[in-house]
């Protein structure tokens, strides 16, 4: 019987706790931890969406920009995400050399954004990279051209470069 007691005020004690953990005022993330958001992510106007394309690359870029989903850069913390549809992206993400195959492609891409706006990541985006006598790699049209805002360069660049010019983009230009 004391065994008894003592098993029912410990479960007692437990169905308490978990009172105090789910009550949903007492214990938010907030008070508890601290702002799970930084400042920087706060005074931005809204979240910026990007639309990853590959022309064509060795795939060195597109580890890089995975990293930016992983704990140690946590883009999703500063508003910014990857968006699987052209049409509500902001921002066209080119990774690699601008191929034949990916050309259509690129242009359809192109054309389905809002506002065609891109930035291109790593050498090959530039110059063609060690791509650069391959049939394959053909020159940018005019149109994908002129919509270029920014380049991050490197072989494959620092996810800290490509972070920090991610967060100088207004979502919302005039």
């Amino acid at each position: 019987m004391r065994n008894n007691n003592k098993n029912t005020s410990i479960f007692k004690m437990l169905r308490q706790n978990i009172r105090l953990m789910f009550t949903p005022r007492r214990l938010s993330p907030k008070h508890v931890a601290g702002p799970v958001i930084s400042s920087e992510a706060e005074t931005r106007p809204r979240s910026l969406f990007l639309r990853h394309l590959d022309c064509g690359s060795c795939n060195g870029c597109e580890m890089e920009l995975n990293a930016l989903s992983n704990p140690i850069y946590d883009i999703a913390q500063y508003g910014i995400r990857f968006e699987s549809s052209p049409r509500h992206a902001d921002l066209l993400v080119m990774t690699g050399p601008y191929t034949r195959n990916l050309d259509e492609a690129a242009q359809l891409t192109a054309a389905a954004m809002p506002k065609t706006r891109i930035i291109t990541i790593g050498d090959c985006t530039q110059n063609g990279g060690v791509f650069q006598d391959s049939y394959a790699v053909i020159p940018k049209p005019e149109q994908i051209e002129n919509a270029i805002e920014a380049h991050v360069s490197g072989c494959p660049p620092n996810p800290n470069e490509i972070l920090n010019l991610l967060l100088t983009i207004d979502p919302n230009p005039l």
